[in-house]
């Protein structure tokens, strides 16, 4: 691994890791996450200002999907404050990340495509779960 992927790497876990520790320490809740969201999104804003005159280049396909993305991340944000409040964090956060691998294989099987997955898939989905 290069020099620029660990230290990219390293401080974004450990920033991570105290993130949810402090999301756990605090009175878990919706508004909690939005705030630290939001005041995660002005810190990165001066980027957005910096590369302004790209942001017409983005397809508009991006923006829908961007926006998709966001609603369910949303959804993330209110079900990890909730398992936060009822639960340890040791297993509240393990059971919510592994969510989204399980909800994936649902949606894959029940279109069909069960078949592209083979019992290495499905092993690493009972070992993510």
């Amino acid at each position: 691994m290069s020099l620029t992927a660990i230290l990219l790497l390293v401080p974004a876990a450990l920033l991570h890791a105290l993130w949810n520790m402090l999301g756990k320490r605090q009175r878990p809740s919706t508004a909690l996450f939005l705030l630290a969201n939001t005041a995660a999104a002005l810190l990165m804003s001066p980027v957005l200002w910096w590369h302004w005159d790209k942001l017409p280049a983005i397809p508009i396909q991006v923006w829908e999907l961007a926006l998709f993305t966001g609603f369910f991340n949303g959804g993330y944000y209110v079900a990890l404050a909730r398992a936060y409040r009822a639960g340890d964090l040791s297993i509240a956060y393990p059971l919510i990340r592994s969510i989204p691998a399980l909800l994936i294989t649902l949606f894959e099987l029940v279109r069909g495509r069960g078949e592209d997955f083979g019992l290495l898939y499905f092993s690493g989905i009972v070992l993510l779960t």
